[in-house]
């Protein structure tokens, strides 16, 4: 939940995009669920454009300027071209993004140690909130057996 819901929604996409290729063997130009996944780091970069300042602006032209070849000045147009990946330069964008560019972004909207305020309405229509701490994450791993074993 941590990953699909409060990451980066590009970030996500990058990873959901290696899982396709790496764990499952599918190709980006056969796989229309990954061309999709694609077409949707190209179209939406505001998420990415939002964290940005002055400062992580001009960072963030240099550094794609360098690695796409191009010599344009709209760092919105440069994320498009960067995230624009095919089967053969995924991997290279896929390491720079997180060598390069993800150590000025917030990759997660909740961090470990913040509030969350959990909102619900009851059966009569009341608002009812709790504010809950983030002390960390979990993953649940399963079982290799299906067997239920007593410990």
């Amino acid at each position: 939940m941590y990953e699909d819901q409060l990451k980066l929604k590009n970030a996500h996409r990058l990873d959901q995009i290696k899982d396709g290729r790496d764990g499952r063997g599918n190709l980006i130009a056969k796989d229309l669920d990954l061309q999709r996944l694609v077409r949707e780091n190209v179209a939406q970069v505001r998420e990415v454009m939002l964290q940005l300042d002055a400062i992580k602006t001009a960072d963030f032209r240099a550094k794609l300027q360098k690695e796409l070849g191009n010599t344009s000045s709209d760092v919105g147009a440069l994320l498009a071209a960067f995230f624009d990946t095919d089967d053969v330069n995924f991997d290279r964008r896929y390491a720079f993004f997180y060598r390069e560019l993800a150590a000025s972004l917030e990759l997660y909207r909740i961090r470990i140690g913040d509030t969350l305020t959990i909102k619900a309405f009851t059966r009569s229509g009341y608002v009812q909130s709790v504010n809950l701490h983030v002390y960390g994450t979990f993953q649940f791993q399963a079982w290799k057996s299906r067997r239920w074993r007593a410990r």
